[in-house]
Protein backbone atom coordinates (compact mmCIF):
# COMPACT_ATOMS: atom_id res chain seq x y z
CA UNK A 1 0.00 0.00 0.00
CA UNK A 2 2.86 2.73 0.94
CA UNK A 3 4.41 1.91 -2.77
CA UNK A 4 0.94 2.67 -4.60
CA UNK A 5 0.80 5.86 -2.12
CA UNK A 6 4.02 6.65 -3.01
CA UNK A 7 3.84 6.42 -6.68
CA UNK A 8 -0.08 8.11 -6.42
CA UNK A 9 1.72 11.22 -4.83
CA UNK A 10 4.84 11.49 -7.46
CA UNK A 11 2.06 11.35 -10.33
CA UNK A 12 0.52 14.19 -8.81
CA UNK A 13 3.25 16.61 -7.56
CA UNK A 14 4.46 15.99 -11.48
CA UNK A 15 1.38 16.86 -13.17
CA UNK A 16 0.53 20.18 -10.86
CA UNK A 17 4.02 21.14 -11.89
CA UNK A 18 3.78 21.10 -15.21
CA UNK A 19 0.02 21.95 -15.26
CA UNK A 20 1.12 25.18 -13.16
CA UNK A 21 3.98 25.82 -15.62
CA UNK A 22 1.79 25.73 -18.64
CA UNK A 23 -0.63 28.26 -16.77
CA UNK A 24 2.13 30.64 -16.63
CA UNK A 25 0.91 31.84 -19.96
CA UNK A 26 5.06 32.02 -20.87
CA UNK A 27 4.72 29.09 -23.28
CA UNK A 28 8.14 28.07 -22.06
CA UNK A 29 10.29 28.05 -19.15
CA UNK A 30 13.14 30.57 -19.24
CA UNK A 31 15.95 30.65 -17.21
CA UNK A 32 18.06 33.91 -16.15
CA UNK A 33 19.35 36.40 -14.02
CA UNK A 34 18.48 39.98 -15.01
CA UNK A 35 21.53 42.39 -16.49
CA UNK A 36 22.13 44.64 -18.89
CA UNK A 37 24.74 45.29 -21.50
CA UNK A 38 26.59 48.54 -20.75
CA UNK A 39 29.33 51.06 -22.71
CA UNK A 40 31.12 54.04 -21.33
CA UNK A 41 33.36 55.59 -23.30
CA UNK A 42 35.98 57.37 -20.51
CA UNK A 43 38.52 60.25 -20.67
CA UNK A 44 40.73 59.85 -17.56
CA UNK A 45 42.76 63.10 -16.96
CA UNK A 46 45.33 64.33 -14.33
CA UNK A 47 43.19 66.60 -12.00
CA UNK A 48 45.79 69.29 -11.84
CA UNK A 49 47.38 70.27 -15.24
CA UNK A 50 44.40 68.50 -17.04
CA UNK A 51 46.66 66.79 -19.44
CA UNK A 52 45.57 62.79 -20.58
CA UNK A 53 46.68 60.20 -18.76
CA UNK A 54 47.57 57.15 -20.50
CA UNK A 55 48.73 54.08 -19.55
CA UNK A 56 46.44 53.47 -16.11
CA UNK A 57 44.09 50.48 -15.86
CA UNK A 58 40.13 50.89 -15.99
CA UNK A 59 38.17 47.98 -14.69
CA UNK A 60 34.41 48.35 -14.69
CA UNK A 61 32.47 46.27 -12.00
CA UNK A 62 30.93 46.42 -8.21
CA UNK A 63 31.94 47.61 -5.40
CA UNK A 64 32.20 45.18 -2.38
CA UNK A 65 33.54 45.70 1.08
CA UNK A 66 35.00 43.61 3.90
CA UNK A 67 36.16 44.31 7.13
CA UNK A 68 39.62 44.59 5.39
CA UNK A 69 38.93 46.28 2.17
CA UNK A 70 36.95 47.93 -0.83
CA UNK A 71 37.34 47.14 -4.11
CA UNK A 72 35.51 46.48 -7.25
CA UNK A 73 34.92 42.80 -8.16
CA UNK A 74 34.39 41.97 -11.60
CA UNK A 75 33.18 38.32 -11.60
CA UNK A 76 29.45 39.71 -12.74
CA UNK A 77 30.64 41.25 -15.36
CA UNK A 78 30.87 39.03 -19.24
CA UNK A 79 34.23 39.48 -20.69
CA UNK A 80 34.62 43.51 -21.43
CA UNK A 81 37.29 44.90 -23.93
CA UNK A 82 39.31 48.11 -23.15
CA UNK A 83 40.69 48.52 -20.15
CA UNK A 84 43.73 50.32 -20.51
CA UNK A 85 43.95 53.54 -21.34
CA UNK A 86 45.37 55.13 -24.88
CA UNK A 87 47.87 57.69 -25.76
CA UNK A 88 45.13 60.13 -25.38
CA UNK A 89 43.59 58.69 -22.22
CA UNK A 90 40.61 57.28 -23.95
CA UNK A 91 38.89 53.93 -23.28
CA UNK A 92 36.06 52.25 -24.33
CA UNK A 93 34.25 49.94 -21.55
CA UNK A 94 31.55 47.36 -22.59
CA UNK A 95 30.03 44.31 -21.27
CA UNK A 96 26.78 43.19 -18.93
CA UNK A 97 26.19 44.14 -15.63
CA UNK A 98 24.17 41.01 -14.04
CA UNK A 99 21.84 42.70 -11.20
CA UNK A 100 21.81 40.97 -7.76
CA UNK A 101 19.41 41.88 -4.48
CA UNK A 102 19.16 45.73 -3.89
CA UNK A 103 21.22 46.43 -6.93
CA UNK A 104 19.88 48.28 -10.69
CA UNK A 105 21.07 49.14 -13.47
CA UNK A 106 21.63 53.05 -12.81
CA UNK A 107 25.14 53.39 -12.02
CA UNK A 108 28.76 51.70 -12.80
CA UNK A 109 31.89 51.49 -10.45
CA UNK A 110 34.88 51.51 -12.06
CA UNK A 111 38.35 50.98 -10.83
CA UNK A 112 41.29 52.97 -11.77
CA UNK A 113 44.39 51.37 -10.82
CA UNK A 114 48.24 52.88 -12.32
CA UNK A 115 49.68 49.32 -12.87
CA UNK A 116 53.21 51.08 -13.34
CA UNK A 117 53.69 54.33 -11.62
CA UNK A 118 57.13 55.02 -13.08
CA UNK A 119 55.74 55.11 -16.30
CA UNK A 120 51.97 56.37 -16.56
CA UNK A 121 52.75 59.29 -13.45
CA UNK A 122 52.17 57.19 -10.08
CA UNK A 123 48.56 57.48 -9.67
CA UNK A 124 46.62 56.79 -6.58
CA UNK A 125 44.12 53.89 -7.04
CA UNK A 126 40.51 55.43 -6.99
CA UNK A 127 37.03 53.76 -7.46
CA UNK A 128 34.55 55.98 -9.15
CA UNK A 129 30.60 55.77 -9.30
CA UNK A 130 29.36 56.34 -13.00
CA UNK A 131 25.87 57.12 -13.37
CA UNK A 132 24.22 55.38 -16.03
CA UNK A 133 21.34 55.94 -18.59
CA UNK A 134 19.45 54.35 -20.54
CA UNK A 135 20.58 54.19 -24.36
CA UNK A 136 18.64 51.98 -25.67
CA UNK A 137 15.45 48.99 -25.11
CA UNK A 138 16.01 45.49 -25.17
CA UNK A 139 15.81 43.54 -28.56
CA UNK A 140 12.40 41.27 -28.84
CA UNK A 141 11.57 38.30 -26.80
CA UNK A 142 14.58 38.76 -24.45
CA UNK A 143 12.63 39.25 -20.72
CA UNK A 144 16.01 39.20 -19.05
CA UNK A 145 17.98 41.97 -21.20
CA UNK A 146 16.73 45.15 -19.77
CA UNK A 147 18.58 47.25 -22.79
CA UNK A 148 21.89 48.97 -23.35
CA UNK A 149 23.14 51.51 -20.41
CA UNK A 150 25.90 53.56 -21.31
CA UNK A 151 27.76 57.35 -20.36
CA UNK A 152 30.68 59.47 -21.48
CA UNK A 153 32.25 60.26 -18.67
CA UNK A 154 35.86 62.45 -18.20
CA UNK A 155 37.51 61.31 -14.86
CA UNK A 156 40.28 62.92 -13.12
CA UNK A 157 42.87 61.12 -11.54
CA UNK A 158 45.30 62.21 -8.53
CA UNK A 159 48.66 61.70 -8.78
CA UNK A 160 50.42 60.17 -5.39
CA UNK A 161 52.45 62.98 -3.57
CA UNK A 162 55.24 61.57 -1.42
Amino acid sequence: MRGFFSKICKWLLALLGVSSAASCGLGSVEYGVPHCDFEVKCTVIDSKTKADVNGVQMTPGTIYKSDIEEDVSVYIFEPYSGTQTTVNGTVNLDGKIYVGAGRNFDELHIRLKDPDPMTAGNYRDTIYVVPLKKLRDSKKGSSWNNGTYGAEITLEAEQVTE
